[in-house]
């Protein structure tokens, strides 16, 4: 297919063409898993709601998320998420025709998805902090034949929406979470479904709750990366930048605020590692309270190819190190650096290393574990009424009570 689009048929034309090979693609990697999500997909012109000068084949690419807005730092705040993620968070919310679904953080193009689900007898409504984003998605929807069936709400979801009494039968968040609001579950219809990227110790995973009386319960769960939530809701990273011996940056992201104690930053002494592979596989299991520090890294690849690294418990590491860099984090008691990084062998120090260095076999005993399968959550509420995150097993569960 040449990549010249000279009329608007043409591109038209093109755009069909792109739309249908991008729904195979995502069929064919199970992104999209049932009819009528596949129908939607099918029928919505995505490129329609990108900003201008948009090429089709980033519209139409299945990992491709689109910006649309950043802040007067230059932080990406808004943007048309890649679809093989709006396809698996739908799945996630297991959605059919009729049902009710709220949108936080709009767009435009999702929600004209979620609108092509539920069908005409459903119920959207989309929702989201920043009046120019709703603007937009509230125009966009309307020029693309679907502002009569997706209300555009600007406010702040931490606090639910206006003016919506009935519950819903789902709610999908499309922006990073540190914490689930207690709206959100006053929002939601007995068994309804609450899809929310929520990120734990640096890694942020699209889990699926469903409610369950007064608690939620965990479903399934997809690593993914979401701008961060705005608002009262919003939970900034702090980032740490260090240097490696060669100058490159290495940034530690914390969730809860840097450590008092010493940072390590260690350079590796081989180019690769011996076995390597994503991070959701590899990646360590923290199984006791007492584990304060875990880790997790991707394959830091081959000298002169760098590849991103990340380090994460306590805090998140990113290096472009092509010799494979890694920092990480002291607690007061130990700290540990993973092997697969490029040491070759299990780095602990402190008055328990033994515990550290056991880790490994402990792990490796339970099918090495990683962050894309975390363990069935639940999430009841506290005496004040705000639900307190939790994980069984996981010694970095946070309360919001």
């Amino acid at each position: 297919m040449s990549n010249t689009v000279d009329t608007p048929d043409d591109r038209d034309r093109a755009a069909r063409e792109m739309r249908d090979a991008l729904v195979d693609k995502l069929c064919a990697d199970g992104m999209i898993t049932s009819a009528v999500v596949e129908r939607a997909f099918r029928t919505v012109p995505r490129h329609r709601f990108m900003p201008a000068g948009t090429p089709l084949q980033d519209a139409y690419a299945a990992d491709v998320a689109v910006k649309v807005k950043t802040d007067e730092r230059g932080t990406l705040i808004s943007s048309v998420s890649a679809p093989f993620i709006q396809a698996r968070m739908i799945e996630q919310a297991r959605l059919g025709p009729g049902m009710s679904v709220l949108e936080i953080g709009s767009g435009g193009c999702n929600a004209a998805l979620l609108a092509e689900v539920v069908g005409p007898e459903g119920r959207v409504v989309s929702v989201d902090i920043d009046p120019e984003v709703t603007r937009r998605a509230d125009t966009l929807l309307k020029e693309t034949g679907y502002g009569h069936r997706v209300r555009v709400v600007p406010a702040d979801a931490e606090y639910g929406v206006p003016g919506e009494p009935d519950p819903f039968d789902a709610i999908i968040v499309t922006v990073g979470a540190w914490d689930i609001p207690p709206a959100w579950p006053e929002q939601l219809a007995p068994h309804g479904r609450l899809v929310v990227p929520l990120r734990m110790n640096g890694v942020t995973r699209s889990i699926a709750f469903v409610r369950q009386g007064d608690h939620l319960v965990s479903t399934s769960a997809e690593v993914c990366g979401f701008v961060p939530m705005q608002g009262a809701g919003a939970h900034p990273e702090r980032g740490l930048p260090l240097l490696d011996a060669e100058g490159r940056t290495v940034e530690l992201r914390f969730d809860t605020g840097a450590p008092e104690d010493r940072i390590c930053c260690t350079e590796c002494s081989r180019p690769r590692a011996p076995k390597c592979g994503p991070a959701s596989r590899s990646s360590t299991w923290s199984p006791s309270p007492a584990c304060t520090c875990g880790s997790r890294a991707s394959c830091p690849g081959s000298a002169g190819s760098p590849r991103r690294r990340e380090s994460s418990c306590t805090a998140n590491v990113k290096s472009g190190s092509p010799s494979g860099a890694c920092a990480v984090t002291p607690s007061p008691t130990w700290w540990y650096a993973p092997p697969w990084v490029g040491t070759g062998r299990s780095s602990a120090r402190g008055p328990t290393e033994s515990t550290a260095t056991g880790l490994r076999p402990r792990w490796s005993n339970r099918s090495k574990p990683g962050i894309a399968k975390p363990a069935t959550g639940r999430i009841p509420r506290s005496p004040s009424g705000r639900p307190a995150a939790t994980s069984p097993g996981c010694p970095t569960a946070r309360s919001s009570s």
